[in-house]
């Protein structure tokens, strides 16, 4: 059954239109159903990775006047706000939709008669008859282990620690795949919690030599994937080749309680090994004993809590004889291995640590880093830094050592504009457990060499571009673009102005009032700052408890310093006298 719209106008004139469908471009097609869903059907929400979709309109119900065409209407907030395409559209062709940005988009579409007359257009507050997901972003996937290039002995078991991030990722975003050489096909690895966004795992590889090549893959809802290739292979060693202590080896950190022991016995007399003893103690305490039931290496081990054991092999003939006494108070060890299955905890503290730091280019930063962790990897942090606010990252060094779990790092950026810089520390511990500590601060970037007021210029009549757009995710951005002009020349009355007219437009009417005091501190003559402030002063007082008189009185008061003198002898005197008139209103309802 097809949704239908709203009623046509009263004169019954208008065919209602029914968004039947939705499909993308070309090379998307071939993955759709040839059945399109019907609007209002039980379906999931359908995300596209191209901003380029059309959309199928088809007539649902005709009136006595035919459809000539329609018009379409877009919503980015579930409908509180909507947007019209000014193109009339043929109703029966699909329309090219060219989605402005990335988000959630609602359709509506109203009907247009041979006469011209149209239908109610969508008011806030009116479902979409339609919704889909624009997503044309990548996940961003971080691998922390295995390392490149680390040497494991056969039938130790590989740590696999990823994390994938998207703001669309379904249930089982990651897939992660083995080979031993590029000649060969990639294998998945079954493992139900590879498929987790988040995941650390042992995997256990079949092979007993040679190496092993890993990659990982995060894909989102709308078909766009990131990939992380092992730069180096997993080198596996038999252990046959193992040379320690009594045959017995293990690795001396491990991420889990469960873990491998590997070992090697001999018969040592003319009588049958009847039992292979495991004696372990936990931080130096009393010997424990456990047996190998199958007599076969390796032996899992499952510690009760982390820290440091330490373990000594033993054999037993049949008739009760041992190769070596049981272990006491002083016996060395032959195997010692630390147990830390939790990971690196810290901060990160990019300048002063302000939430909002500007920095020029060229000029040094100064990064610090606290990092708690008993058993903190030396040069053990990695530090990084992205320009797209956390899409991709670049390394600025790595191997940083941190003493006592501090440690400073000092960037001196190059010669480029950021408006939102952010620095990502990973921390590593002796076990391979690792955490991604991202900085708080929203940075940034000033051009030192960028000449001052056409600067801030240009980037005021983007941020005015980005405003037009309406919705709040462009209206937050157009806001960290007059910042920045600001920043680059305060004497910008118009930025100030303009900023305070986005964050009323956002509901901030607290900061809004102080950006146009501000304005009209810089610009003492504009009538328009000032008119904004007696309107900046009545919001505050409307949304202000119990409704104190301050701001109504100051609204008052500076609305009576304006002249209609002064009003008349401007050049945009229309729309000053019609925000007076309206100004002179408000203040009468008080």
């Amino acid at each position: 059954m097809s949704y239908r719209s709203r009623a046509a106008s009263a004169s019954g004139l208008l065919a209602a239109i029914a968004i039947a469908a939705i499909v993308t471009t070309s090379a998307l097609v071939a993955a759709e159903s040839a059945a399109a869903p019907e609007v209002g059907a039980a379906s999931e929400t359908r995300h596209f990775n191209t901003r380029s979709i059309e959309l199928d309109l088809a007539p649902v119900a005709a009136g006595a006047a035919p459809v000539r065409g329609v018009q379409l209407w877009y919503s980015t907030d579930g409908g509180q706000t909507w947007q019209a395409i000014e193109q009339v559209f043929d109703a029966t062709a699909a329309i090219s939709f060219e989605a402005p940005h990335d988000g959630r988009f609602g359709f509506r579409a109203v009907a247009v008669d041979g006469a011209g007359m149209r239908q109610t257009p969508p008011q806030p507050g009116d479902a979409p008859d339609y919704s889909c997901v624009i997503d044309t972003r990548a996940p961003a996937i971080a691998v922390h282990a295995p390392l490149p290039g680390a040497q494991i002995y056969a039938g130790t078991a590989i740590v696999l620690h990823w994390e994938a991030d998207d703001e669309h990722l379904g249930d089982r975003p990651v897939a992660i795949e083995y080979r031993r050489s590029a000649e060969e096909p990639w294998s998945k690895i079954d493992l139900a919690e590879c498929t987790a966004p988040h995941g650390r795992v042992q995997w256990f590889s079949p092979f007993v030599e040679g190496a092993i090549e890993v990659r990982f893959e995060a894909r989102d809802l709308a078909g766009n994937a990131a990939e992380w290739v092992l730069d180096a292979p997993i080198a596996v060693t038999p252990f046959a080749d193992f040379r320690g202590s009594r045959g017995m080896a293990a690795e001396p950190c491990s991420s889990f309680r469960k873990f491998p022991l590997f070992y090697r016995v001999q018969s040592y007399s003319p009588i049958e090994i009847g039992v292979v003893e495991i004696w372990f103690q936990k931080e130096l305490g009393e010997w424990e004993v456990t047996e190998d039931p199958d007599q076969r290496s390796p032996f899992i081990f499952e510690a009760e809590r982390d820290g440091v054991y330490c373990f000594y092999l033993r054999a037993v003939d049949r008739n009760g004889k041992g190769d070596r006494p049981e272990p006491g108070p002083d016996t060395p060890f032959d195997a010692r291995v630390l147990v830390d299955t939790h990971s690196p905890d810290g901060e990160l503290v990019v300048g002063n640590g302000a939430p909002e730091l500007f920095h020029r280019a060229g000029e040094p930063i100064p990064i610090s880093w606290i990092i708690t962790e008993e058993h903190l990897a030396p040069g053990g942090c990695r530090l990084e830094v992205s320009i797209d606010d956390g899409a991709t990252w670049l390394l600025l060094q790595d191997g940083l050592p941190s003493r006592d779990g501090r440690g400073v790092f000092t960037w001196r950026p190059p010669l480029i504009e950021v408006e939102r810089l952010l620095f990502r520390l990973t921390a590593r511990d002796l076990a391979a457990n690792a955490t991604a500590i991202t900085s708080r601060t929203r940075f940034v970037l000033l051009n030192p060499a960028a000449e001052a007021k056409s600067t801030s210029a240009e980037l005021h009549a983007r941020a005015l571009a980005l405003a037009g757009r309406g919705d709040s995710e462009s209206l937050a951005l157009a806001i960290e673009k007059l910042d920045v002009a600001i920043q680059y020349d305060e004497r910008n009355a118009a930025a100030w102005h303009d900023r305070g007219v986005l964050y009323t437009m956002l509901g901030d009417h607290a900061l809004a009032l102080a950006d146009y005091l501000e304005a009209a501190r810089r610009t003492p003559g504009d009538l328009g700052f000032k008119m904004s402030t007696v309107q900046g002063h009545l919001n505050l007082h409307r949304s202000e408890a119990n409704h104190p008189r301050e701001h109504f009185d100051a609204a008052r008061d500076l609305f009576a310093s304006v002249s209609r003198r002064d009003i008349y002898a401007s050049e945009d005197y229309r729309t000053l006298l019609a925000t007076y008139r309206a100004l002179e209103s408000e203040l009468k309802e008080e």
